[in-house]
């Protein structure tokens, strides 16, 4: 039964490194054609601090959701761990 809830948490957890990567992935700008040079110099500061709003943007997306999938991870590990502990201190030795 053991190995039941430990082979759960080790699937989740899979789960939560591939959704992490997928979403840190589509955080990154597409290529070359995401940041177009040279642009004119009246417009290179504005266009940087558009690339760097978006960049930072992105990364706290990422962190965000990274976060919420780590916290969603262990409450299900501890609500697995305790739901086990109940049913082992429920069998008669």
């Amino acid at each position: 039964m053991a190995t039941q809830y430990f082979e759960e948490y080790q699937k989740q957890f899979i789960e939560l490194q591939q959704k992490f990567f997928d979403t840190w992935l589509k955080s990154l700008p597409n290529g070359k054609d995401a940041i177009k040079f040279p642009f004119p110099v009246p417009d290179a500061v504005d266009k940087s601090i558009e690339i760097q709003e978006e960049l930072v943007n992105d990364y706290l997306a990422a962190q965000e959701t990274a976060i919420n999938l780590a916290l969603d991870t262990q409450k299900k590990f501890w609500n697995n761990y305790f739901e086990l502990m109940k049913k082992a201190s429920t069998v008669k030795v």
